[in-house]
């Protein structure tokens, strides 16, 4: 696929997923757009990347998201609301931003003829108990009715907004204490490249029936992540307790994507409809059976701080 000449709008894109994404994407394509309600973000983003265009907008709003894609290729969806514990309180929120505002997404781009929209979902989607995995089990299930439309489901990506990573770090150095909520907790983890480089794959696969990549990641317990990031000091731990929504174990692919997904090196693609003769019955994909090696976490943490 030759992008040197296309228009990419990015929703969301003064995130911290987004922001990565320009980088990614500024010497592919001929012209970055980024779709955002923050015009304070978008102000300190055109300051760095003067070469972005900004547009202010809200994707809640159809006619707003409809005119900005009216000149486009390609567009990457990351636009969502994302924390867990606060949309336990304010459902409504969620359901108009991850699946309205999603919606309306979907339907600008099959309205303008957009050749390939890659939605970003994540693992809070399989089996959900929360509000915000609900909306994006949601957002997925919109997703399947438009053949233009890719799915990316991931974990949690370090250093992104909302990641424990940064507040674990400031927590060992201020106090020598971490604040957790059960010491048995596990989660996926993953690196803002192998994040962004899933979107691309996802972007310039030629699979006509691509629905769905999810990319294969390692998970960790909780206590073991503080740990390797304490680096041999002696931290103490203060149980806080599993907050509303919060899973203790997560799973990146359900039992029924792993009786029609194909095993890719690095990724599971997961068709919209089975292909004959194929099912690969891929592996169980939990949290709690994929754990990191002490090894293996620690080259994780070494990896992520450079």
């Amino acid at each position: 696929m030759d992008l040197r000449n296309s228009s990419l709008l990015i929703t969301g894109g003064t995130g911290s997923f987004g922001l990565a994404m320009v980088e990614k994407m500024l010497p592919v394509v001929k012209r970055v757009v980024v779709f955002s309600r923050d015009e304070k973000k978008q102000y300190d983003l055109k300051r760095r990347h003067k070469d972005v265009e900004c547009i202010l907008g809200d994707i809640r709003d159809y006619d707003s998201i409809l005119k900005a894609t009216r000149t486009i290729d390609y567009v990457f969806h990351a636009a969502a609301l994302k924390h867990v514990p606060n949309y336990e309180r304010h459902p409504t929120e969620a359901i108009k931003t991850n699946v309205i505002g999603s919606t309306n997404v979907f339907e600008a781009c099959a309205r303008n003829g957009i050749k390939r929209c890659v939605a970003l979902s994540t693992d809070k989607a399989c089996y959900p108990i929360n509000v915000m995995g609900q909306t994006k089990a949601l957002m997925e299930k919109i997703a399947y009715n438009y053949p233009n439309v890719v799915v990316t489901r991931y974990g949690n990506v370090a250093g992104s907004r909302g990641s424990v990573i940064p507040l674990f770090r400031d927590q060992i150095k201020k106090f020598k204490t971490v604040s957790i909520t059960h010491k048995n907790m596990t989660r996926f983890l993953m690196s803002m490249d192998e994040a962004t480089d899933l979107v691309f794959k996802a972007l310039i696969s030629d699979e006509p029936d691509d629905f769905m990549f999810i990319r294969k990641a390692k998970a960790a317990k909780i206590t073991d992540l503080a740990n390797a990031l304490a680096g041999g000091i002696g931290i103490k731990f203060v149980i806080s307790g599993i907050r509303p929504g919060e899973k203790m174990h997560e799973v990146l692919v359900t039992g029924e994507e792993r009786e029609r997904g194909q095993n890719l090196p690095k990724f599971y693609r997961i068709p919209r409809e089975i292909p004959e003769g194929l099912n690969q019955n891929l592996n169980d994909y939990s949290s709690e059976k994929n754990l990191m090696s002490n090894f293996e976490l620690q080259e994780f943490i070494n990896s992520y701080e450079q």
